[in-house]
């Protein structure tokens, strides 16, 4: 989830760059490695970004914004 109040600094889906991404994937690895959750091979990330200057704010659902490749 990322929220942004102003676009100044870019939007909140911009934010979630390649070095954004790579420690979500790392943390991802690391929690999968210890508690090896059965069933569960595929990784999905989707983001949520929201837009707090709109009134009401605006809320977007990426799904599959970035794989584990």
């Amino acid at each position: 989830v990322r929220l942004r109040s102003s676009d100044a600094f870019g939007s909140a889906e911009e934010s979630v760059d390649i070095r954004k991404q790579r420690r979500v994937l790392r943390a991802a690895r690391g929690f999968l490695a210890r508690e090896r959750p059965p069933g569960h091979s595929q990784i999905r990330f989707d983001v949520v970004a929201i837009d707090a200057s709109r009134v009401p704010a605006a809320i977007r659902l990426i799904r599959d914004a970035f794989d584990a490749s």
